[in-house]
């Protein structure tokens, strides 16, 4: 039983993270050291730190899953140890070739041939080693995730997921969600001319029903019809009148277009990016190390 047993429950969660703050932000703003004592961390190391300890604290790992996990974050930076070398290797080697082609262009002549081949080899080399170590990852990866309970997995954003989300970000232009990226569409049809206006309102308009509504929606003239007769409206405004309706216009927008005010999230949801970081990090294994030990001198 004391193996299941979580190392971070709510409280030495919030125990562990306000320690780690406190230590760091003591080290922080301590005085400046003379030349030679150790020197504060970057502030960026803190906040990767808190990121990682995020991770660790949301997914509420035992004792004997980061006792599993810790090797196999050995690899993984292992792994990314070596695909480094690999890069700065193959620089080391072309950068005579390198230098040659840079001063090739500076001067207006066509690069020599034979270091172009040199370096395109080098750089296939590298492309490689890292589609070898993207391999390896996805392995490591499959077997980190079997170490996890069901819970615990579905908390972590598949690689689907995020192609997905991605994907939705891409058609939505940046946008959090539909509502707001017609306001962006209807900011947009503000700042045309009258005859680009003209030009452009019914293709805009129908361009805005298919993204918000998808190809295949039956009833897309009416939505097209809708969002014209918003082009016209915001067209009418004031640049007062605009700016004062702009921050509800997402909730009156999505009524007239039934969509959705905004996108539905999950803040305890672990991103594709946090993950990824959470298994690359050098000081990913240093933390779990900290916590297991935090966890082994409880339990004495």
């Amino acid at each position: 039983m004391g193996d299941r047993r979580v190392v971070s429950t709510r409280g030495r969660q919030t125990t562990w993270l306000l320690l780690c703050l406190s230590a760091n932000l003591a080290v922080l703003s301590a005085p400046v050291r003379a030349q030679g004592e150790p020197t504060a961390p970057p502030a960026g190391d803190v906040l990767e730190d808190l990121a990682l300890l995020s991770v660790a604290g949301r997914l509420k790992l035992t004792p004997r899953q980061i006792k599993k996990v810790i090797p196999l974050l050995q690899d993984v930076q292992a792994d990314q140890a070596a695909l480094e070398a690999a890069r700065q290797q193959a620089l080391a080697d072309r950068r005579d070739d390198f230098r040659a082609v840079e001063e090739a262009y500076l001067s207006g002549e066509e690069p020599p041939r034979a270091c172009l081949e040199r370096i395109n080899a080098s750089l296939a080399k590298v492309r490689a080693a890292e589609q070898e170590a993207e391999a390896k990852l996805t392995r490591r990866e499959a077997r980190l995730l079997g170490y996890f309970t069901r819970d615990q997995v579905r908390l972590i954003e598949t690689e689907q997921q995020y192609l997905a989300a991605q994907k939705r970000r891409q058609k939505l232009e940046g946008a959090a969600s539909a509502a707001e990226y017609v306001v962006n569409k209807l900011s947009e049809v503000r700042e045309l001319l009258p005859e680009e206006y003209r030009a452009q309102a019914a293709p805009l308009a129908a361009q805005v029903a298919v993204v918000v509504k998808g190809p295949r929606f039956r009833h897309l003239p009416a939505v097209k019809e809708r969002v014209l007769y918003l082009f016209e409206q915001v067209r009418r405004m004031s640049q007062q009148e605009f700016e004062t309706t702009l921050p509800t216009m997402p909730e009156q927008v999505s009524k007239l277009l039934d969509l959705p005010a905004t996108q539905p999230t999950t803040t305890t949801k672990i991103s594709r990016e946090e993950f990824l970081r959470f298994l690359k990090s050098p000081r990913t294994v240093e933390l779990l190390s900290q916590l297991l030990t935090s966890a082994q001198e409880e339990q004495e």
